[in-house]
């Protein structure tokens, strides 16, 4: 079997990246496994932005795929759909209407929420290209039970949940509270989308309580605009 893996490994260093290169670095005897890396961007605050270096990744990507079809019949193609965002969503149409027929099935793995919330706002072309391009997979991903609504647009043979989990490189690790306080830890890009502004809100309540805390944030903002304002 030969499975072509379309995946974002870092940088940026952000979540999907480093999921996808876990997937991407465990080694499987069971079949032929190609990684195609999807090399849009190097740093946070590219990601989302159009650039014409994009394009030409694209087109890239696409060619890498159609030699790896030449060479052979392509059994399952993974592909990570993007987030609710126009730039990259326009990607996923251009890249799934050019490559899809190259393979026997293609399984969809989605890691950003709110996907749901740009297919509703779609002009009757841009739904037309993206029916086409994005609709029907063999099999879908999801963290969660919790995204099978936000999905649900796509009318996916079949749904599969897959936590994200990372291994455990501190087994030995205790972590020390400090005398009468508690320390929180936030991992991942800073954005409202992933609750910036709710963390601020309980800080801000903690303090109103006289609680004693530490709130460590380890992420890059997606925007100096949002850190200026955070």
């Amino acid at each position: 079997m030969k499975i072509l893996i379309l995946a974002q490994t870092p940088p940026p260093y952000h979540g999907q990246a480093i999921m996808q290169k876990y997937l991407v670095d465990t080694e499987w005897d069971w079949c032929e496994k190609i990684h195609i890396r999807m090399d849009y961007s190097n740093e946070i605050d590219e990601i989302g932005k159009f650039e014409l270096s994009k394009i030409i990744a694209l087109f890239k990507i696409v060619l890498r795929v159609l030699k790896e079809r030449i060479k052979g019949q392509i059994d399952v193609i993974y592909y990570p759909p993007a987030g609710p965002n126009k730039i990259p969503f326009y990607r996923d149409i251009i890249t799934l209407l050019l490559i899809r027929w190259t393979t026997k099935k293609i399984i969809f793995h989605f890691h950003a929420g709110g996907i749901n919330k740009l297919l509703e706002n779609l002009n009757p072309v841009e739904k037309y290209f993206a029916g086409i391009s994005l609709r029907y997979p063999d099999a879908s991903i999801v963290l969660s039970k919790n995204y099978f609504s936000e999905v649900s647009w796509f009318q996916s043979k079949k749904i599969y949940v897959v936590q994200n989990g990372i291994e455990d490189v501190f087994p030995n690790f205790k972590s020390e509270i400090k005398k009468n306080g508690f320390t929180i830890l936030t991992i991942g890009i800073i954005s409202e989308e992933k609750g910036i502004y709710d963390i601020l809100e309980i800080a801000k309540l903690f303090k109103q309580k006289n609680k004693n805390f530490y709130w460590m944030i380890v992420g890059n903002f997606i925007s100096t605009k949002l850190e200026k304002k955070c």
